[in-house]
């Protein structure tokens, strides 16, 4: 039996990735900014959610397929986004994208991915989704949506709350930079991780193939470490999210898309491009979010919120 399938929690999981990965890169997937207060605060969102039990109702036969963006899946989940997850191991994106089609769930492919868009799509197949990050460079995030459509992805989400990067301290103390660059510091312990050295001394320290050709503003060791985030166009505003829809779809070919992100209601409510048809919950909870002056992360329902 492996080692993986005596794993019966996340927790689990996790130990196991601690003890096969290089402190560099297993703090690079752990890690958080700052303080971690962000990501301390997710967790403790999810673990607030409580599941309401039926009763007196015949189980023998059950369904847990639903509908996501008109289109069924067999569990009310997507696999999300993860750049850079080919620093764990070698092909880490296709062997999720193909875990996600044997499940019967849509596999969402983000910018900084480890293997491109078109490889995913040929490859993997399945329900493919596109995270866009908006770079600087616009022609070249252009090109990324066109890439995606040409591959046939089903819906696009755009990430509209990273206007620059932020400060990962444990990144920083590791000396971890993306593309992964070994030095003394973030390699210091690789001896001792046999498993993860075979694999990268194998088949090579992947790369971002779909940044491949970005030309980088900076090579500063205190901006690479927030790789993704140096890159970002901090102007980004409404007018350029439309012409991002416009380009992803039309009347002709129309495609799912949705901005996701950590929204305020008092910035999304009124805009021309926010539907009005939401949700009775989503209404409800974004009018008592805005009356204590308090943001809700809008991620969850974006599809609901964005034509």
């Amino acid at each position: 039996m492996s080692k993986l399938s005596r794993a019966v929690n996340i927790e689990d999981l996790r130990r196991l990735a601690r003890r096969r990965l290089p402190r560099s890169v297993f703090d690079f997937f752990d890690g958080g900014a700052e303080d971690e207060t962000t990501l301390r605060g997710n967790r403790a969102a999810f673990e607030r959610v409580r599941l309401l039990p039926k009763v007196l109702v015949d189980v023998r036969q059950v369904d847990t397929g639903i509908d996501i963006f008109g289109i069924r899946s067999s569990l009310p989940m997507a696999i999300a986004p993860t750049g850079g997850v080919g620093a764990g191991r070698n092909h880490a994106d296709l062997m999720l994208a193909r875990a996600a089609r044997a499940a019967g769930i849509p596999y969402t492919l983000a910018t900084p991915a480890t293997a491109s868009i078109e490889e995913v799509a040929q490859k993997a197949g399945g329900r493919l989704w596109f995270q866009l990050y908006v770079l600087k460079n616009r022609e070249f995030r252009m090109r990324l949506v066109e890439r995606a459509k040409a591959a046939g992805y089903e819906v696009m989400f755009v990430t509209v709350d990273l206007a620059v990067g932020g400060k990962r301290e444990r990144d920083l103390r590791n000396d971890f930079v993306a593309p992964f660059s070994p030095s003394w510091r973030n390699s210091r312990d690789m001896p001792w991780k046999p498993a993860w050295l075979f694999d990268m001394a194998r088949h090579g320290i992947p790369t971002m193939k779909n940044l491949e050709g970005l030309a980088r503003s900076s090579t500063r060791i205190t901006d690479i470490a927030a790789s993704v985030g140096r890159e970002m166009d901090a102007s980004f505003d409404w007018e350029q999210l439309k012409e991002l829809r416009d380009a992803w779809t039309t009347p002709s070919a129309p495609r799912r898309w949705a901005a996701t992100g950590s929204w305020c209601p008092t910035t999304a409510g009124g805009n021309w491009m926010v539907r009005r048809r939401r949700s009775r919950r989503c209404r409800r909870w974004c009018a008592q979010s805005a009356r204590r002056s308090r943001c809700c992360s809008m991620a969850a329902c974006a599809g609901a919120w964005i034509s």
